[in-house]
């Protein structure tokens, strides 16, 4: 069956073109890719390209009061967190973030716990952006959410797309795009950011009327410790790796061939998670 588009989409950001990526399942996921600064970015997973979703000025899927959250903080003793055992990788370690983004959280730990992500491979990788997986129907479908009928992305100025960061997959439709894919944020080649940069991408989210603030600390973690700031406000940002970047990192690196949004992110080899597990954290 021939694998449906799921893309990450970027918004065309200065001299940066971002192109929509397919995904897997006849969704155009989250995935993108810089045309002109050799970068990519994708949901479907490849760079994701937030194209003009931002015609309405309805604010879509804002969290209230969502708490602050230091991303890179250790989990505390006890916490819930989600192990991914890939095979022939080793293993990745990933906080997440129930209180900023509820359902995606709970469909995630639901669909791991029940074994749906074991044997699932990342279909879509593109180097210094991201690596995607999450396909659960196996054939190139999309996979389901725990409710069967997509849910809406979940967005606030507390979670960033920061290396490292896991955030859900989608469709063009920010309402119900979300089913069970999702993505890991890779940038080890860190390009330094303008504040005139950062500032283009606050303009164009508040445009589409999510507002969006990036505050110095925000725009310094960006430039130490790079990401996907594109992707900010327009894609639900769930979790992050806390231990295990080097393998997310590897993968992102595997040998591709041309995939079905027409971009080097496929992996020539698989690469499969071999075991999704939702633990208490021990230290």
């Amino acid at each position: 069956m021939k694998r449906a588009l799921k893309f990450i989409s970027l918004c065309t950001v200065c001299a940066l073109a971002f192109s929509m990526i397919a995904g897997c399942s006849g969704k155009d996921a989250a995935s993108s890719s810089k045309a002109s600064s050799s970068k990519a970015s994708s949901s479907s997973s490849s760079k994701a390209s937030t194209s003009s979703q931002s015609a309405s000025k309805e604010i879509v899927g804002l969290v209230e009061n969502a708490p602050e959250v230091d991303q890179f903080a250790p989990p505390e003793q006890g916490e819930e967190i989600a192990v991914l055992e890939v095979e022939g990788y080793g293993t990745i370690k990933m906080r997440l973030f129930p209180d900023n983004a509820p359902k995606a959280v709970e469909n995630f730990k639901t669909l791991a716990k029940e074994g749906k992500y074991d044997g699932v491979p990342f279909h879509r990788v593109i180097k210094d952006f991201m690596i995607q997986t999450g396909d659960t129907s196996l054939n190139g479908g999309d996979g389901k959410d725990i409710w069967g009928s997509g849910f809406g992305i979940e967005v606030s100025d507390t979670l960033h797309h920061y290396s490292g960061a896991v955030a859900m997959a989608r469709t063009n439709d920010m309402k119900a795009g979300q089913s069970s894919q999702f993505y890991i944020v890779s940038n080890e080649d860190i390009q330094q950011m303008s504040d005139a940069e950062f500032d283009s991408y606050e303009a164009q989210v508040s445009a589409s009327g999510n507002k969006l603030t990036y505050s110095d600390e925000v725009r310094k973690t960006y430039n130490e410790k790079g990401g996907a700031a594109f992707l900010d406000m327009q894609y639900t940002v769930f979790g992050q790796v806390f231990e295990g970047l080097d393998v997310v990192n590897q993968i992102a690196a595997v040998e591709c061939e041309m995939g079905q949004d027409g971009a080097l992110s496929s992996p020539v080899e698989k690469v499969v998670i071999s075991k999704a597990q939702i633990v208490a954290y021990e230290g």
